[in-house]
């Protein structure tokens, strides 16, 4: 039998393209979508993959894999934000 004491924290488990298992706060997380029309900046980070309108708001795409230091993936019609 186990007992949580206190706060329990609910992770959101996703793998990388490489099939690196993460884990991200479920707290933190509004939504997935399937990745909109990015527009790319001409002197971004290399770890951000462009800037998206959700809901007319700009969002900023991040490269999760880049971040930690791993290959980035193509976005394909599967990938989600």
């Amino acid at each position: 039998m186990s007992m949580v004491i206190g706060d329990a924290l609910s992770l959101l488990l996703f793998r990388l393209h490489s099939g690196r298992l993460l884990g991200i706060n479920l707290l933190k997380v509004n939504e997935i979508i399937p990745c909109p029309a990015l527009t790319k900046l001409p002197s971004r980070h290399p770890n951000v993959r462009g800037i998206a309108t959700l809901r007319g708001a700009a969002m900023t795409v991040i490269d999760l894999a880049r971040a930690i230091g791993e290959r980035g993936a193509p976005l394909t019609r599967t990938t989600v934000v």
